[in-house]
């Protein structure tokens, strides 16, 4: 209960965080604020799931489109998203490949 009512009042402290850099989403190809996405992985948190964010990589010009700088941006983004999610939890979140090789995102 005490760890759902950090969760919660997370979500309520999203305006306190670097919140407006955008991410890149290679499956869609499309780009979205970074708060958006916070938001839905902290959902997620609530109902004691974690949040796959293999697609995602930083939206910066210093990235290019090869392999190498893709994975590049999206180590960045994952290093980047779970600082975040300390910072509004308080707790470390674990980052790794789940069981179909995906990069997903869960509570700690």
């Amino acid at each position: 209960e005490n760890r759902k009512n950090r969760i919660l009042n997370a979500l309520g402290r999203l305006h306190t965080v670097d919140r407006n850099w955008e991410v890149y989403c290679v499956s869609t190809d499309r780009w979205k604020w970074a708060s958006d996405l916070l938001q839905l992985i902290l959902e997620s948190f609530v109902k004691d799931a974690g949040y796959n964010i293999d697609a995602y990589g930083l939206r910066q010009l210093e990235y290019g489109h090869s392999d190498e700088e893709m994975e590049k941006s999206r180590k960045d983004f994952r290093d980047k998203i779970a600082n975040q999610i300390h910072i509004l939890t308080g707790n470390e979140p674990i980052v790794k490949k789940d069981g179909d090789d995906r990069w997903c995102i869960w509570h700690g």
